[in-house]
């Protein structure tokens, strides 16, 4: 898509002026195939806190097509096993044509690399706060209420919660995951955290290629 930034990056292999001039790289891809990619995350929550993306331009991930789901599904397992068991993954299904944005409109999912005890807070908080469905396997979350706007997150792949049809304040989970690891600097349009992000790319870079074979 012409206007959309990472679907400009992807095509390059190259960042936008803004991310080259404040962390000093060109390209930050990690991970790519002829399906997906998986960026760091800019100003990132926690050092590996990144972002799985499909080349192409979709809105959610439920607009996958099925084998899609299942390579996605490989990779967020591979990416988990890379950085530890403990993590927390969500995505912010968000439909411009039903006025919820998250910001950016091309789907992602987030992977965080964060205590059990942590993801536990911020996944009881959103059940007792919102109407949610529990799946008990994460194609069955992506299959389910299509076209509408929904929250995903878990800490397991076999156990995802979705909250469907509603409307949720851009970046509201990042704001969540924040306040309870006492991040102050949750909006990620500030660019800040530069040390977990340099930290993610000489961590992961290269090792996410050798995950997949």
């Amino acid at each position: 898509m012409v206007n959309c930034c990472f679907c400009h990056e992807f095509l390059h292999y190259k960042v936008n002026e803004e991310i080259k001039e404040r962390y000093s790289v060109t390209n930050r891809i990690l991970f790519d195939n002829d399906k997906f990619v998986v960026l760091p995350s800019v100003s990132p929550i926690v050092k590996n806190h990144l972002l799985v993306l499909p080349k192409k331009h979709i809105n959610t991930m439920k607009q996958l097509e099925d084998d899609e789901k299942n390579q996605l599904f490989t990779l967020v397992n591979n990416i988990t096993q890379l950085i530890g068991e403990d993590y927390f993954t969500f995505e912010h299904g968000a439909f411009p044509v039903n006025g919820n944005t998250c910001g950016v409109d091309h789907a992602h999912i987030h992977i965080l690399p964060v205590g059990r005890e942590i993801s536990k807070k911020v996944i009881g908080f959103i059940k007792r706060t919102y109407t949610y469905m529990l799946y008990k396997d994460f194609h069955l979350s992506l299959d389910d209420e299509k076209d509408k706007p929904y929250l995903l997150f878990g800490n397991d792949m076999r156990e995802m919660y979705s909250c469907n049809n509603i409307l949720f304040q851009s970046q509201f989970i990042r704001k969540l995951l924040c306040d309870n690891l006492g991040v102050t600097d949750w909006n990620w349009r500030s660019y800040t955290n530069k040390h977990h992000f340099i930290a993610t790319i000489a961590d992961l870079t290269g090792k996410l290629h050798g995950s997949q074979s």
